[in-house]
């Protein structure tokens, strides 16, 4: 049995508490939720890489080697990752300036 969009608003609509539907969610579909929680545990993992490295590499070879450790990745495809994470930092994190900087 699938659970379309429409049978869970039809659940919330009929006055459904979100926790018994989440519960029947899990009873008819335990790999979904299993699933759901590995990417939620992998997603937490990597994040935790990306917040050990910063835009000038700090880190980066821990950082490939964690990446690796839980992506089962090769050297160049984690190596790559890593890099794209220093580069996004690059682009994203704004320098602040200190007075002697500004012109005013």
């Amino acid at each position: 049995m699938q659970i379309t969009q429409e049978a869970l608003v039809q659940l919330a609509m009929n006055g459904v508490d979100k926790d018994e539907i989440i519960e029947k969610l899990i009873m008819r579909h335990p790999q979904i939720f299993m699933s759901l929680l590995m990417a939620d545990d992998l997603i937490y993992q990597i994040q935790k890489v990306y917040s050990s490295v910063d835009k000038r590499g700090t880190n980066k070879v821990a950082a490939i080697k964690e990446y690796r450790s839980l992506t089962g990745t090769g050297l160049k495809e984690a190596k790559d990752a890593v890099e794209k994470m220093i580069d996004t930092k690059a682009i994203y994190e704004i320098p602040h300036e200190t007075d002697e900087d500004s012109p005013f």
